[in-house]
């Protein structure tokens, strides 16, 4: 049960109604003794605001349940339901989450505890998903934990095991106290809410259970044995050309599909791909991604650095192409072993993606150079989308549709050893810390000011045009092009 004090801000009205008493109760959840009336707010212009009698709302089974007593003293009182199913969307700011509804109207619910925020945003979430039934019994004494294989920006992964089937599962374990501390709520909630809806997709992790404590939350994802890309590309002499192939057509179905639901990935990288037992893919880490509203544009800076498209670099507003951009950098790094635009210093990383052209060292596939060049435009309207990747001659003779059914037969698959008679583990998830921070980091807004600190100039020289035939790269160190 939760229990909480909290205020209603009339979304475009600036006052705020304090909710003396706030809680879940089963499936209800509660708020009473308002001191002023509620308003939902439509967000069309000149929409006038609906006025409700705030002290006997409450979300009752699947309804909002509201009685309305308008401004008119003459008015009669009549109630209103909603649905909860007309809940488009659940948004989180640094002191309020907002419920948007498909009618238009949002409501937003205020608390100056960051805490109680987040303990309820989750608990509505897991309710409008229908998580409960499946994990609302589930602590973390249902799982054996075998062993940590991970860690990241706010999180730790464990391999666990259910007590009662024993089968395996990657555990992510996310402190709230640090999602506090680090301004991280909205990509930790963004995640699970994300994952929840496209994990779904034969190469995109599956998010099976979630649950919390009153310290914790608990995301229980299933357990891809392989290792990350970035791993086996470090431990790789070179990939084979049919190898990227696979990967390149696998990562784009995963980056499309997440395109579909409006979502933007934002942190495309090796270290975000994960191999199967098999030697497929599995796309994890949603906590940069964010979801839009069909052609809505965002500004926030985040990614990798290495990774980063230019409008991301510049500050300007951004969409879906972002992804396509790093798709393109880990094509290359792919083939060449290294990042179009690394450097030691990360303002010169920058300023190269900004201003900077692509060198590519002497390659003769044509396609292949062609295919980088379309997802390294740096206009992203003129930039490669998705249409144009299906039906590029890079990826002949593959079949989009049978990539999908994974009727294509990996070339690589990892190397596993086991740790007893029933737990494998990919032998790049033992290397050691020094290998583990070779792994490039994801940034967010916070971190940004530290490392802009020089303009965007760059001082590369540009070379004339090229002539490339079609055979398999050849990469002498002499020789290098510019695209």
């Amino acid at each position: 049960m939760f229990h909480s004090h909290f205020s209603i801000k009339k979304t475009l009205i600036d006052s705020k109604i304090q909710i003396k008493d706030c809680s879940i109760v089963g499936d209800t959840i509660i708020l009473n003794e308002i001191s002023n009336d509620c308003t939902f707010i439509n967000n069309q212009q000149n929409s006038e605001p609906s006025s409700y009698d705030s002290r006997d709302n409450n979300i009752n089974g699947s309804h909002f349940d509201s009685h309305n007593n308008g401004h008119d003293n003459n008015s009669s009182q009549r109630s209103k339901s909603i649905p909860l199913k007309a809940v488009t969307k659940i948004e989180a700011g640094d002191d309020h989450f907002t419920l948007q509804l498909s009618t238009g109207k949002s409501l937003s619910f205020y608390n100056d505890n960051i805490k109680i925020l987040v303990d309820w945003i989750f608990a509505i979430r897991t309710k409008l998903n229908g998580l409960e039934s499946s994990s609302k019994s589930l602590t973390i004494n249902d799982f054996n934990i075998i062993a940590e294989i991970g860690r990241g920006r706010y999180s730790t992964i464990k391999l666990v095991e259910k007590k009662d089937d024993h089968k395996q599962y990657a555990m992510k374990i996310v402190e709230k106290s640090f999602l506090v501390n680090h301004g991280s709520i909205q990509h930790a909630l963004a995640e699970r809410n994300i994952m929840r809806r496209v994990s779904n997709h034969p190469f995109i992790v599956t998010l099976d259970y979630a649950f919390q404590s009153p310290t914790t939350f608990y995301f229980v994802m299933e357990y891809v044995k392989g290792g990350d890309l970035f791993r086996h590309m470090k431990n790789s002499p070179r990939l084979r050309f049919e190898e990227i192939q696979l990967y390149v057509a696998e990562i784009a179905l995963a980056i499309h599909h997440l395109h579909s639901f409006g979502i933007v990935y934002r942190d495309l990288k090796p270290e975000n791909i994960l191999l199967t037992e098999d030697g497929h893919i599995k796309l994890i880490d949603f906590n940069l991604s964010k979801e839009l509203n069909g052609e809505e544009s965002t500004s926030t800076f985040c990614g990798t650095v290495e990774y980063l498209a230019p409008e991301i670099v510049n500050k300007e507003k951004y969409g879906k192409a972002v992804d396509w951009w790093s798709l393109g950098v880990m094509i290359f790094e792919m083939v060449f072993n290294r990042t179009p635009f690394a450097c030691q210093n990360p303002n010169r990383t920058l300023a190269k993606i900004a201003t900077g052209r692509v060198m590519i060292p002497d390659c003769r596939n044509y396609e292949l150079v062609r295919l980088i060049d379309g997802l390294l435009r740096k206009d992203p309207k003129k930039r490669f989308c998705f249409k144009d990747i299906v039906t590029h001659p890079f990826f002949h003779p593959l079949d989009f549709n049978d990539v999908y059914k994974k009727k294509y037969t990996p070339l690589n698959k990892p190397t596993l050893i086991s740790l007893s008679n029933s737990v494998d583990i990919n032998l790049c998830d033992l290397c050691d810390e020094d290998t583990q921070e070779l792994s490039a980091s994801s940034i967010s807004d916070h971190s940004i000011d530290e490392m802009m600190t020089t303009s965007l100039s760059c001082d590369l020289i540009y070379v004339p045009d090229f002539t490339l035939d079609n055979s398999i790269c050849s990469l002498p160190k002499s020789e290098s092009t510019y695209i």
